[in-house]
Order: C-alpha cells, then sequence, then structure tokens
C-alpha cells in the first residue's frame, strides 16, 4: 500500500495487518482449488509474488497447484531468498535500479538470510515492503 493512504494508516495504528508471501500464496492456492469454472487464470501483475500461475480451468488447475506446493514446500530459508529475489528483479525491470536506500535495505535482508540470521524473516518483510511501494 501507498504511504499516506487510508490502509497504510491502518497498518500504521495496527488495524489491519499484512499477510506474509506465504500466506498469499497459501491463499491464492486455496483460491485455484475451490474454482469451478471454465476460465482463464494468469497471476502476470508485478504485484503477484507467482508469475508463472497461469492456464486455463479447470484443465490446467494441478499445474497452478503444483506451482503453489512447489513453492510452499521450499525450506524457510529458501523462500525467504526467493521472495527477495523475485522482488527485487520486479522492481529491477520496472525502475532499472535499485535506489541506495532500497538496495541497502535489500543487502541486509540478503546478508540475514545468508548467515541465517533469527531476524531474517523479519528484515526481508521490510525490504519486500519497500520494494513493493513501486509497484503501486
Amino acid at each position: 500500500m501507498r504511504k499516506g493512504s487510508p490502509l497504510y494508516e491502518q497498518v500504521s495504528s495496527g488495524d489491519f495487518e499484512i499477510l506474509t508471501e506465504d500466506e498469499i500464496v497459501a491463499e491464492i492456492g486455496l483460491l485455484i482449488e475451490n474454482l469451478d469454472c471454465h476460465s482463464y487464470l494468469a497471476s502476470d501483475q508485478m504485484a503477484n509474488l507467482l508469475w508463472e500461475i497461469e492456464g486455463q480451468l479447470p484443465q490446467d488447475k494441478q499445474t497452478m497447484l503444483m506451482t503453489v506446493t512447489r513453492y510452499l514446500s521450499m525450506a524457510p530459508m529458501e523462500r525467504l531468498r526467493f521472495c527477495l529475489e523475485r522482488r527485487r528483479r520486479s522492481f529491477f525491470s520496472i525502475y532499472g535500479g535499485l535506489p541506495a536506500e532500497v538496495h541497502e535495505v535489500v543487502q541486509r535482508a540478503a546478508k540475514a538470510i545468508e548467515s541465517e540470521s533469527p531476524d531474517a524473516a523479519e528484515l526481508v518483510g521490510e525490504a519486500l515492503m519497500t520494494m513493493k511501494q513501486g509497484f503501486i
């Protein structure tokens, strides 16, 4: 969410809690699992973590669910690394690089993952929120 927006204020005050990437992916899996229709599903918006979720329903449902399962089956640090790199690549593709302040936050998160620091998830979350500001 954009700084200064009503939703941003609700998050800041604790009235609204943002889902983690894992929770969002699990929710997308639940949605796909329960879709009973003939339609085309595409997850091609930059805010979506798993761009590769795409296909014709119901034929491609299992393939899309396998993508969700594959992500959720990764070890915790591997998921953090995946999220950080995927979001960094998205940001880079939009803006051609990372501004110094964004680069610094991303580097702190990457180092925390590499050292398997107990605060890695928190630092990655901070980096993801910083980068996602550029997707809106």
